[in-house]
């Protein structure tokens, strides 16, 4: 009888979102996750809520869990994803020079969320000019123009964002 190796595994945090009707998750409320094994050997996560529920018949282990009362922050911090890519969005199709500035801004703090990547670099003679970045959960790819961080105003972006610039 051989003895199988233990190996460590890496398991994904919580998402903000139900994989089936991508709802934030509310606190105290009740969730669903299981995880899978890929045949490369990575593991994925789904979380899911009470409505979008599966059995688990198809993943290696499942668990039930509830969101804890303090969780505001972490669905505060999908709810200011949502809103930075609303305004990247926005400020991306501006004519407002100093709104594409913070459409840069923006692309940064959603590529640090991991909420977006970069596809690629589009050059203009010697310097980068624009970069495109992808919307992951829709495929939706974004232009925006690459600018000298010093040419940007920070606290504006912050503010629009609702993050206190104290910390």
């Amino acid at each position: 009888m051989s003895r199988r190796e233990y190996q460590p595994y890496f398991i994904p945090r919580r998402n903000a979102r139900c994989v089936g009707c991508h709802q934030l998750f509310n606190p105290e409320q009740t969730y669903y996750s299981s995880i899978l094994e890929q045949l490369d050997g990575t593991v994925t996560r789904q979380d899911h809520c009470t409505a979008c529920r599966t059995s688990g018949a198809e993943c290696d282990v499942a668990w039930q869990g509830k969101i804890p009362p303090s969780a505001t922050a972490f669905v505060n911090e999908a709810a200011r994803c949502e809103k930075a890519l609303e305004l990247l969005r926005t400020f991306t199709q501006s004519e407002d020079p100093e709104e594409k500035n913070q459409a840069f801004v923006l692309a940064l703090y959603l590529e640090r969320r991991k909420q977006i990547v970069l596809r690629k670099e589009i050059w203009e003679g010697t310097k980068v000019a624009t970069l495109l970045y992808e919307y992951l959960e829709t495929g939706e790819m974004l232009h925006v123009p690459k600018v000298a961080l010093d040419k940007i105003d920070l606290t504006l972006v912050a503010q629009q964002l609702g993050i206190d610039g104290k910390k």
